[in-house]
């Protein structure tokens, strides 16, 4: 078993672990709270109420069931992959093994960054829709370089890989960067076919119908993007115990 916090198991399912003094931190889980806030807001008056809603609703559902998996099956290290928690010490409110602020900070991303990379590219450009999704994912992946190695080196996340158990980028493995870009694209493509392609398609049905047939097709992304990782760990195979970390301080 991997040397996980010792009271790991026994605190999974409590929604504050141990919140123990107010830092710095908290302050800025609070305005990530905040930020969601205003971008659901912002989803409201552009898309309406029950489109947003569904949307953030179903990134929650989508990031959670990854990442709560991902840490999950790392403690009884079922399968040898990847294996990190979050420190119980560092957030002040939880969602099984995973910060209800994590969670939030992938819907901004994922939300934030295809509403910027809208007003960036113009619609009537050859193949619109791609350049957007790429943008989108280009924007929150190098967001996504600038968080995760101050995380680590502030013990808010923790990996437990050796380095030879991976190709790592920054301290971090490759493959969570191609899962981060490949989650944003993913998404935000299946929250466009849904709305403009599949609902139109069967609006005869129930409301309850067709918000259920959303939340079970939000697995697809989840799908396609552990697909691409379990190939692209496979031909990183013999780059195994590299690490591109050129930043001194990150050494």
């Amino acid at each position: 078993m991997a040397d996980y916090d010792p009271l790991f198991y026994e605190k999974l399912f409590s929604f504050i672990k141990y919140l123990d003094s107010f830092r710095l931190g908290n302050i800025i889980e609070i305005f990530t709270y905040l930020l969601v806030a205003l971008l659901i807001y912002h989803g409201y008056k552009k898309y309406g109420r029950k489109k947003i809603i569904l949307f953030f609703l179903g990134g929650f559902l989508l990031t959670g069931i990854e990442e709560n998996f991902m840490v999950i099956q790392g403690y009884f290290y079922l399968f040898g992959g990847p294996t990190y928690y979050y420190n119980f010490h560092s957030y002040m409110f939880w969602i099984g093994a995973i910060p209800l602020v994590v969670l939030s900070a992938w819907f901004i991303l994922t939300y934030g960054s295809f509403q910027i990379a809208e007003m960036v590219v113009s619609n009537e450009s050859n193949k619109a829709l791609l350049k957007k999704l790429l943008l989108a994912g280009w924007m929150g992946t190098s967001i996504d370089f600038v968080i995760d190695p101050i995380v680590i080196r502030r013990y808010a996340w923790i990996w437990l890989n050796v380095k030879e158990d991976a190709f790592w980028f920054l301290q971090v493995p490759v493959t969570n960067f191609i899962g981060f870009f490949l989650l944003v694209v993913s998404f935000n493509y299946y929250f466009i076919w849904y709305w403009e392609k599949y609902a139109p398609r069967h609006e005869t049905r129930s409301s309850i119908k067709t918000n259920g047939v959303y939340f079970i097709l939000v697995f697809l992304p989840l799908l396609f993007v552990i697909g691409i990782i379990i190939i692209c760990a496979i031909l990183l195979t013999p780059f195994k115990g590299n690490d591109l970390s050129w930043w001194p301080w990150l050494n």
